[in-house]
């Protein structure tokens, strides 16, 4: 699940650290949160640009670096990066790692951690229906697509077997050698053409059966054990039935962070910090009620109003005049309740009352 730089500033500022942020989007409440920021161009594929984003650093020359979704598909830019700062963040070779799906799938069967099958190809006796193509390292969901047919996987992709079940995920922390989980979410969907898989939202806290959280909790400390992850972070996984299976590993905060990262919780940027030190927390309390957050994308071309009243539950604001091509995330709403299920009608209300203003305004 992706994270926002503005999720990541907030989390900082709710620990009393001064924050810069660089990112591809300025987004008007991230700029907020920041002491200073930068605006980096990003390609079609989502990579910095390399040169400006390094130049952008030397702006902030005391600050350590906080690395946020992008990054892993590039731990050779955050080992550059990194050279010239202290890293916040697991170091790029762990990442590298356990981003890298045939480097993962070992770890995991070595772990004995339930995980779907995956390879670099499909012969003529596979059916394609039971597969999925997977960009290596991607985030967000609009990355998978169905497999169509054999042959090789594309350049910077792999096939995983499709498996049934609900999507659920955790977030915890880790100290290289040992984990506590943070909490469990359920993540849903929210499909476009093209784009099948596409993150659409998340609620917490989940309450799946004792089983089976005590089962992903000592996975994810087999797992930590077996790479050395550090830090916030967070797998996904797919429930069915009594079973699950293990999808992907996040080595850094996750969208969950909005939803966990609140009273009487202690601020998650000081135990990510800890954690990082070797020190993890003995228990942590339960966030008061249930938190949901949903990506709202754009129908069609939008540019954003010179004047916009936002609302208070809407977060990653563009920037007045922002043109936002079709598909493309506009902004993150939010709702709460007593319980998942009533914090995701409210969402549900809030995105939809959201985008009628938007097509009166049109």
């Amino acid at each position: 699940m992706s994270l926002s730089a503005r999720a990541l500033a907030q989390a900082a500022r709710r620990a009393g650290r001064i924050v810069a942020t660089i990112d591809a989007f300025g987004d008007s409440d991230t700029v907020a949160l920041s002491a200073g920021h930068e605006t980096v161009p990003i390609d079609r594929s989502g990579r910095f640009d390399e040169p400006a984003l390094c130049a952008a650093t030397v702006r902030f020359p005391e600050l350590r670096l906080v690395a946020g979704t992008g990054f892993e598909a590039a731990p050779g830019l955050l080992r550059r990066l990194a050279a010239a700062r202290r890293l916040i963040g697991n170091p790029p070779e762990v990442i590298a790692r356990v981003k890298d799906p045939f480097a993962l799938a070992t770890v995991l069967r070595l772990a004995e951690i339930p995980h779907p099958e995956i390879r670099r190809g499909l012969g003529k006796g596979d059916s394609p229906s039971d597969w999925l193509i997977k960009k290596k390292a991607g985030a967000g969901g609009g990355h998978v697509v169905p497999a169509t047919g054999p042959g090789a996987a594309p350049p910077g992709a792999y096939f995983q077997r499709r498996v049934p079940g609900r999507l659920g995920s955790a977030s915890f922390l880790a100290d290289g050698r040992d984990a506590v989980v943070v909490g469990f979410a359920e993540p849903w969907l929210d499909p476009a053409p093209g784009q099948p898989f596409r993150f659409g939202g998340v609620a917490a806290p989940a309450e799946p059966p004792a089983a089976l959280t005590g089962s992903v909790a000592e996975a994810i400390r087999r797992l930590v054990a077996a790479t050395g992850l550090r830090g916030l972070g967070g797998v996904d996984f797919v429930v069915d039935g009594e079973a699950w299976s293990l999808l992907e590993v996040n080595p850094r905060p996750t969208a969950s962070l909005d939803l966990f990262d609140r009273a009487p919780v202690p601020p998650l940027f000081d135990l990510h910090l800890a954690a990082l030190a070797g020190v993890l927390p003995t228990e942590l309390p339960r966030p008061a009620g249930a938190r949901a957050l949903a990506t709202v994308y754009a129908a069609l071309d939008h540019q954003v109003p010179a004047v916009v009243d936002w609302p208070g539950w809407v977060a990653d604001r563009p920037r007045p005049g922002t043109v936002i091509p079709a598909g493309c995330p506009i902004c993150t709403v939010s709702a709460g309740g007593e319980n998942p299920a009533v914090a995701r009608r409210r969402l549900a209300q809030r995105r939809r009352s959201l985008v009628q203003a938007w097509e009166c305004a049109a």
